[in-house]
């Protein structure tokens, strides 16, 4: 199943795909992307996290965070391993990673 529509990649009955992006440097503009934009650049993820992915990625000569929350912190975790090794793909093509949890 790809990420983007993945049941797992929710908190609290939300969807958490794609991420709300939030400027990060480079840009003095009020502008917000939305959806599946940009280039990923780093995956940042803590075990202690409590099913937290912050995902920063480079657009239209900024730099951007967004956040994915998990329920499932097991599931968080190997999402976080698997984008992880896609650094540098488009958000939009990671959406359509396939994605199946392990026990």
């Amino acid at each position: 199943m790809h990420l983007r529509d993945h049941p797992l990649v929710s908190y609290r009955g939300r969807h958490t795909w794609p991420p709300v992006w939030v400027c990060r440097v480079g840009t003095s503009k009020e502008r917000t992307p939305k959806g599946e934009v940009g280039l990923l650049k780093k995956v940042l993820y803590e075990p202690d996290s409590r099913g937290k992915i912050f995902l920063i990625i480079d657009y239209e000569d900024a730099e951007y965070v967004g956040c994915l929350l998990f329920d499932s912190r097991i599931f968080c975790e190997q999402v976080a391993e698997r984008l992880g090794t896609y650094c540098g793909m488009s958000i939009e093509a990671l959406g359509s990673l396939d994605i199946v949890p392990t026990p």
